[in-house]
């Protein structure tokens, strides 16, 4: 659920020219010179974002003739083809990287084979290892898998079932037969909705609503520093600010009330928490507007780093937060 920002490097900077890899989509539309997402869907390369397994780089394109399907590439034109028309025809799969885990030298994404709804795969590059794992969700309705964590070689994420009713927690172990519900954790029709789900030491931590409680600290931007959780919440008297868990009641604290009273600092990352060496770094409104700070967990390690104008977009921060966006995530 957050990321390490990496050192940069001269040779990371230095000025390169792009040059295309291959002409995907060959299709030209006559109605639009620069398409956009959303727009002339069907006329133009999806690349978006890329995953590495093995010798290749994984990532959704649209040929214009398979739909949005997953493809793959060695930096080649050759080597650039795809991997598995998982919805056959000319209709989309639109495999889903968002929350992309790797367990070994497979993949676990989302994708829709047209009549299993979107559920759980896995790939490992090759047509034949790229599989539906388990239809959770029986019919097209589909499971919306989401929240991947890692905890060991197995995997916990939130999912939607005709068991369950609604959505609730799940594991993997990337077997049809060891894809199942951990716990009912709100029962009926109502589900718990499992979200932000983050691993620390061996445990997922994760928020639910658990019904039954008027009232809500809606902890939400969980991630782990050292030994514990940080996280945003309000106990309804410091307003949404920055707290700290060691997994334990007692030891679940308000780290800093940015926004001293009870106004909110509303602290956030775009997209999450970033991890600087042994601190987070966040965005937080301390009354003067969302400014970057950071923090070690403590009041007295949580401070704005500049109230400069040219920083006061802390997006800034996101753009060297680098990776695949899996939780890791």
């Amino acid at each position: 659920m957050c990321r390490s920002l990496p050192s940069p490097s001269h040779s990371s900077l230095a000025a390169q020219t792009p040059t295309l890899v291959k002409d995907i989509n060959t299709t030209v539309s006559p109605f639009d010179g620069s398409p956009a997402p959303g727009r002339n869907a069907n006329a133009w390369s999806e690349t978006n974002r890329f995953i590495k397994v093995g010798s290749y780089w994984l990532f959704v394109a649209n040929d214009g003739i398979s739909g949005s399907e997953l493809w793959r590439t060695d930096g080649t034109a050759a080597g650039t083809t795809l991997v598995k028309d998982i919805q056959v025809g000319t209709g989309n799969s639109s495999p889903g990287f968002t929350y992309a885990q790797k367990i070994g030298s497979e993949i676990f994404i989302t994708a829709n084979d047209g009549t299993s709804g979107i559920e759980l795969w896995k790939t490992d590059g090759t047509t034949a290892g790229t599989v539906l794992v388990n239809d959770i969700f029986t019919g097209i309705s589909g499971s919306s898998p989401r929240y991947f964590v890692l905890v060991g070689s197995t995997m916990f994420f939130a999912a939607r079932s005709l068991d369950t009713q609604n959505e609730e927690l799940w594991k993997t172990d990337g077997t049809s037969a060891g894809t199942v519900n951990v716990a009912e954790l709100r029962p009926g029709i109502d589900g718990s909705f499992p979200s932000h789900l983050i691993a620390l030491g061996g445990k997922v931590y994760f928020r639910i609503r658990p019904g039954g409680t008027p009232n809500s600290s809606f902890p939400a931007y969980p991630c782990a520093l050292g030994d514990k959780v940080l996280f945003s919440a309000s106990d309804g008297m410091s307003g949404s600010e920055l707290w700290v868990s060691d997994g334990t009641a007692a030891g679940t604290v308000l780290a800093a009330d940015i926004n001293n009273g009870s106004a909110s600092s509303s602290p956030t990352m775009f997209p999450r928490f970033a991890v600087l060496v042994k601190h987070i770094v966040l965005a937080a409104n301390s009354g003067f507007g969302s400014e970057p700070h950071v923090s070690d967990g403590t009041a007295l390690g949580t401070v704005q780093l500049a109230a400069a104008e040219e920083l006061r977009a802390p997006a800034a921060f996101a753009a060297g937060a680098g990776g695949m966006g899996a939780s890791p995530g």
